[in-house]
């Protein structure tokens, strides 16, 4: 797997079954077409910490689980911690911790959503959704 600008935006092509295929992450940001492309892994962990990383400062109070949501089968909410560090001077990083380990096998989809704000209070310009699988 890799990542590769086109234009302003990050794209990730992967190859599965010998076939090439390309995915826009619709994001200029680096760091998160990194973690998009981190999750979209299979086997992942079931004690899985989801992070989410950022190329600039946010406001703290704008995450919480209404904002930073992990999505099971049926589009059931996980129960879980959200975290963002406000006083990091170079990671900016989020994460949402399960309280329960996650099925085994299952897909799940994270989504950051535009109510998270920077520190000027503009939002994020649009959800950004990925998903993973986990492991057994």
């Amino acid at each position: 797997m890799r990542i590769y600008k086109r234009g302003n935006i990050y794209w990730i092509e992967f190859i599965v079954d010998n076939k090439r295929y390309q995915m826009s992450t619709k994001t200029k940001d680096k760091k998160l077409a990194e973690e998009i492309a981190a999750a979209l892994q299979a086997d992942v962990s079931m004690h899985v910490v989801v992070k989410a990383s950022f190329n600039e400062a946010l406001n703290a109070l704008s995450f919480n689980r209404s904002t930073f949501l992990l999505i099971g089968p049926n589009g059931e909410k996980v129960a879980g911690k959200v975290y963002y560090n406000p006083n990091s001077l170079t990671n900016y990083i989020a994460t949402f911790t399960p309280l329960k380990p996650l099925r085994p096998n299952t897909e799940y989809t994270a989504e950051l959503t535009a109510g998270i704000m920077g520190n000027l209070k503009q939002h994020l310009a649009k959800n950004y959704v990925w998903r993973f699988t986990t492991g057994n």
